[in-house]
């Protein structure tokens, strides 16, 4: 069963900055320079958003690397996402987040989780309700 408990990181969780939920369903467009790491919490399970040179990468929880393709990557439990988190992890949605990388640079983000999906605020700056 999942715990009835709502979570909500604190600061210095992951790299000291203060996270926050991101705005389900909306879509947040980020540029990252080459060498950049994205911390993004998928609940409470730290993950990242990699760009190196020419290529981006999402590395889970476990710190196992995915190679981010141009156009739509999915992210979540299902078998049918381009990514696929560990089952077990039963408060990652099986569609958890959507990436869609448009470039070497840019991707954008959306959640489309129960449980939520964390960036810090730094990221959310801006953005619709923030």
């Amino acid at each position: 069963m999942l715990e009835n408990t709502i979570f909500e990181p604190a600061a210095n969780l992951v790299s000291g900055d203060k996270f926050e939920r991101m705005p389900k369903g909306e879509s947040v467009t980020i540029t990252l320079n080459p060498s950049e790491n994205l911390e993004i919490l998928l609940s409470r399970y730290a993950c990242k958003i990699q760009s190196k040179a020419d290529q981006m990468f999402f590395i889970d929880n476990e710190n196992r690397r995915y190679e981010l393709k141009k156009g739509r990557n999915v992210v979540g439990r299902d078998s049918v996402s381009t990514i696929m988190m560990d089952p077990a992890l039963r408060d990652v949605s099986r569609i958890h987040i959507v990436i869609e990388k448009f470039d070497d640079k840019t991707i954008q983000i959306t959640d489309m989780s129960a449980h939520g999906s964390y960036l810090q605020l730094k990221y959310l700056e801006g953005h619709t309700g923030y």
